[in-house]
């Protein structure tokens, strides 16, 4: 017989899955323990582990369990890949952070074949690529944004094109909070009451102010008086045309983007173009539903410049790689210092929660399919100053067996003795 929907038990129909090893998101508040304790709250509910891989190579998921296993959530738990290939987990020491990005440079255009004829001449690339890679199948993860810089220098110099993506929230962009105003003005503006309530239309904006944010204010103070609701994004979005039925979301961007760009200097004018070029992959997502556009954004909507379309190396902190997946992985800094994190101020062996940390080189490994590169500094300029860094403790846990270790580079001789040995 069926059951009604009185006699069902609570949480009848759910399921939940997820990775506890790869909970990665306690910055933002989230909590595993929700998950871990889900058997307890419905101690009915039956539980099916999955232990097979299709994506990474097994010496990749092996090295990535034993990293993991002194804090992993799931002791015991076991994990085969599905994919014949060993695969090959690779770990590069440099001198320093300028030196470990030229060897990341170099590998990705050995394994490319060649970017360049600059390559091919000066035999750092033998025309030969490595199974038929494309820029988008190799990307470079690290742990901070600011390891970015030198990265990005050595791809330039070795003609490598690459793009650039951020764990950045939406909100905190510099001009999109003035971009999301003139929208919710204009969007009131143009609603059949909205000039009855004063609403006045942005295209006919009467301050004449060149600055954004001034503009932004005054829409913002204007937009909640007139309406009578919040200035939140949930506030406005309530009395938005329904989903489908309104103007597509991008065009609303771009015309914003014009408006404001015209009315502001030349500084602020580029934080708009430039903002404006960060939201039309959300406006996009987000069709005619202009009410999921501004929602998406309130909850924290994270900047997502990255199109897995483009001909480019991605560059991404491991936090923004999570759910992707790409042939060759290079993790850049997996030394002390980064791996597990230590901010200033922290005393020696200090970090933020050294468990997650463990999970995060977790995740960091496993989005390899066939090639994991790990590097490291001997020092690194960090706030300011050079700092002695060194191989990740976290890998003391992972057999040396399963780590290729390059051999170190020799140290080039002096000017002087280069022109005698000449």
């Amino acid at each position: 017989p069926t059951r009604t929907a009185a006699t069902q038990p609570a949480g009848a129909g759910l399921t939940v899955i997820g990775d506890p090893d790869q909970a990665i998101y306690s910055f933002r508040g989230a909590d595993v323990g929700f998950f871990l304790r889900f058997t307890t709250d419905h101690p009915d509910a039956s539980r099916a582990e999955l232990t097979t891989s299709y994506r990474s190579a097994p010496d990749i998921v092996a090295s990535a369990l034993q990293a993991v296993a002194p804090a992993t959530l799931l002791p015991g738990r076991t994990l085969r890949a599905a994919r014949p290939a060993r695969g090959r987990v690779v770990l590069h020491e440099a001198p320093d952070e300028q030196a470990e990005a030229e060897w990341i440079a170099a590998q990705i255009d050995q394994l490319l074949g060649g970017a360049s004829f600059h390559s091919l001449d000066s035999g750092r690339a033998d025309g030969h690529g490595q199974g038929g890679l494309g820029l988008n199948d190799i990307a470079v993860l690290y742990r901070t944004d600011a390891q970015a810089g030198p990265l990005t220098r050595a791809l330039t110099r070795a003609g490598l094109p690459f793009q650039k993506r951020s764990h950045d929230r939406l909100a905190r962009r510099a001009g999109v909070q003035e971009i999301v105003a003139e929208m919710r003005l204009t969007a009131a503006a143009e609603e059949p009451r909205g000039p009855a309530c004063g609403v006045p239309d942005t295209r006919k904006h009467p301050s004449g102010t060149p600055d954004a944010r001034e503009l932004a204010a005054d829409a913002r103070e204007r937009i909640p008086a007139a309406r009578g609701c919040t200035p939140d994004a949930h506030g406005v979005a309530a009395d938005l045309a329904p989903a489908g039925q309104g103007p597509e979301v991008r065009d609303l961007v771009r015309a914003a983007v014009r408006r404001l760009a015209a009315r502001a200097q030349r500084g602020p004018a580029a934080d708009i173009r430039a903002a404006g070029e960060i939201l039309l992959p959300l406006a996009g997502r987000c069709g005619r539903d202009m009410h999921r556009f501004l929602t998406e954004i309130a909850v924290g909507a994270e900047a997502d410049a990255l199109d897995p379309r483009a001909e480019a190396v991605p560059l991404l902190t491991v936090h923004a790689a999570k759910g992707l997946e790409f042939e060759v992985v290079f993790l850049a800094g997996c030394e002390r210092g980064l791996l597990p994190l230590r901010l200033p101020g922290d005393t020696a062996g200090q970090a933020v929660d050294p468990a997650e940390e463990r999970r995060l080189l977790f995740v960091a490994m496993t989005r390899a399919r066939s090639l994991l590169l790990m590097t490291c500094a001997a020092t690194r300029n960090r706030y300011g100053s050079d700092r002695a860094a060194g191989p990740s403790p976290f890998l003391a846990a992972i057999d040396p067996a399963l780590l290729h270790r390059t051999a170190p580079r020799r140290p080039r001789p002096p000017a002087a003795r280069q022109l005698k040995l000449l």
